[in-house]
This record gives C-alpha cells, sequence and structure tokens, in this order.
C-alpha cells in the first residue's frame, strides 16, 4: 500500500510548494502555478496575469528555479525554467520537485517484475527510482522503490534487498545487474513482497547510508512535525522529533507540515484544509483540492469551483472562478 501510494504520488496531487509573487520580471519566486478553464497549467503573477501561457497538462511550483510540469500527451515530466523554456525535457513516468539540487524520478524503462517465489512471477511490478541533478544527468542510479526527497542533506529512501537464488544474483543494486529472461523482462525480487523485502533508510546526496535520528515512520521533520502512517487506523497523524504522537492518526491523508501548517484531509467529509501544530483547524476543511502553504501562499480548488490562492487567514491572493464549469 505504501509502495502505490509513492508510485502514483506525482500524479495524484503531488503536493506542490507554491511560490509567492510579486509584479514584475519572470523571477521564478514570482510565478504561481494556475490552470484555465480548459484545465491547462502556465503561470500568472500576483495580479493572476499570465506570465507563462497555460499549455502544461500540469504544473508544480518552482524550486531551485525549475519548475516540474506533466504532459499528458505522452504521459511524462519534464522541468522548465522561469520562461517557460524546457531544460529538462519531458521523459519521466513520474518524479519529485528539486530539493537541494536533486530530484528523484523513474522511466518507463526502469520497470521491473516482482516475483512470489522463485518460479512465480505474479507478484506484479514496480518502477525504480534515481535521482536526477539539474542537468538531467542521473547522479544516484534507480534502485529505490521509493525516494524522497532531499531535507537538510537527507532523503528516505526504501531499497530492494540484495537476493539470491541458486548461483545467480538476482539483484545487485545496479541497474546493469538485472537478470533478464527470453522476453526481456528485467527482475528485481525473488521473494513474497509480504516479507521484508524492502530496506528503509536514509541517504546522502552522494548515496551513502546515513543514520538520522527519526523517529519511525516519520520520513522527516518540519516544524519539529513529522507525519506518520497508521496501518490499524488507515490513517495519517503526526510526532514531535522525539517520536512522541502529538497529533493522533485521524487524517485520511495529510503533507508535511510547511511554514507551521500542514495540509490535511478530513477522514468524514474528504475535503481539505490546514491545522497547527496542535491539530488544530487554523483554515477549515472546505477544499476540494489543495497544495501546502510556501511564502504564505496556498492554491486551493473550493467546492463550488471558486480557485486560486489564499493566504494563512484564508483569505484571497488570487481568486477566479468556474473550475468545474
Amino acid at each position: 500500500m505504501r509502495i502505490l501510494r509513492y508510485l502514483i504520488l506525482g500524479v495524484i496531487l503531488s503536493f506542490g510548494i507554491l511560490g509567492m509573487c510579486n509584479c514584475g520580471n519572470n523571477n521564478s519566486a514570482e510565478l504561481y502555478p494556475m490552470p484555465n478553464e480548459n484545465d491547462e497549467w502556465g503561470y500568472v503573477d500576483r495580479s493572476g496575469e499570465w506570465v507563462i501561457e497555460p499549455q502544461f497538462s500540469n504544473a508544480y511550483d518552482f524550486q531551485d528555479g525549475i519548475a516540474r510540469v506533466y504532459e499528458a500527451s505522452d504521459g511524462s515530466y519534464g522541468y522548465i525554467d522561469s520562461n517557460g523554456k524546457w531544460i529538462i525535457e519531458p521523459q519521466y513516468l513520474d518524479a519529485g520537485d528539486f530539493s537541494e539540487g536533486l530530484a528523484s524520478v523513474t522511466k518507463k524503462d526502469w520497470e521491473i517484475t516482482i516475483f512470489n517465489g522463485e518460479n512465480d512471477k505474479n507478484g506484479g511490478s514496480g518502477y525504480l527510482y534515481g535521482y536526477i541533478d539539474k542537468s538531467g544527468e542521473c547522479v544516484l542510479k534507480p534502485h529505490y522503490a521509493v525516494a524522497e526527497r532531499f531535507v537538510k542533506g537527507v532523503a528516505y529512501v526504501e531499497e530492494y534487498q540484495d537476493i539470491e537464488i541458486g548461483d545467480s544474483v538476482v539483484w545487485h543494486n545496479e541497474i546493469s545487474d538485472y537478470i533478464t529472461d527470453e522476453n526481456g523482462n528485467k527482475y528485481a525480487s525473488a521473494v513474497d513482497m509480504s516479507c521484508d523485502s524492502l530496506v528503509p533508510k536514509y541517504i546522502s546526496a552522494s548515496g551513502e547510508t546515513v543514520e538520522v535520528d527519526y523517529p519511525e515512520d516519520a520520513v522527516e521533520i518540519n516544524d519539529n512535525r513529522g507525519r506518520y502512517y497508521d496501518v490499524e487506523d488507515d490513517a495519517y497523524g503526526y510526532v514531535d522529533g522525539k517520536g512522541n504522537k502529538k497529533i493522533p492518526a485521524i487524517y485520511e491523508d495529510a503533507n508535511e507540515f510547511s511554514e507551521g501548517l500542514a495540509l490535511v484531509q478530513d477522514s468524514t467529509t474528504d475535503l481539505w484544509g490546514f491545522i497547527d501544530a496542535d491539530g488544530k483547524w487554523v483554515i477549515a476543511p472546505n477544499y476540494d483540492e489543495a497544495r501546502s502553504f510556501h511564502d504564505k501562499c496556498a492554491f486551493i480548488i473550493d467546492a463550488d469551483g471558486t480557485y486560486g490562492y489564499i493566504d494563512k487567514n484564508g483569505k484571497w491572493i488570487i481568486k477566479k472562478a468556474g473550475y468545474y464549469d
């Protein structure tokens, strides 16, 4: 379940981070991702005027001066600069935003078949993730089932263990070391996926394993809060930096804290709102869709189809109508 969540993470909400802006030139910090009435995405300034014309199937926030965009025509992600020009052409099946100079990505030809036992290839399939730099070079080879963003020099990953069948090594954590059958299928694991075939850990930007004093199940800590998933309740909550549960697991879905607030989905209404570090609603769950705060603003879509950007008081910065028309 957790693997599937991460594999489709970029397609569902991708919980991007939004940039505040002032009118003027095409400084990336001054651009807001925004859809038009045809659900084509571009970028606007603070006044709501288009700076990069709507042309993408989806668009996300500028991070490190680069923005991730999605092209539905070929089902791939790429990266643009603040003028809307391609820095890295669309080629990734899934991709994350740049953080500390690196972004996690996967490609269609990084698909693997998963065994349920030595001779049973019905375990399904998955994709391997690696990390690219701003030139598009893959600097950390694709051998992770889960690859989160880098924060304070480390990133959370889940990596397949080395598995052997007889004298053949099936998985070496190197993409060149696959076993390939007569049909060209590549196999990364030969164990039942209900077993502990994935190793969770933290890595540095060089790919080395590092020790991080984070609580169990908390991928990262922001504002002294880390999101955790409660398997039994099938819900999300938050712990502090020492692993103490501060906000109970009561949310259908949840984002990491950003600028003192966390975007969470109410389990009763399925609507989105924002809570503080004590779990109190700061902005009530009234939104069909939303993205996390960055530079004191957040993109939302209201239940009636009103959409745009709000501040931390829930007041509109940019307001447009008719998203569902």
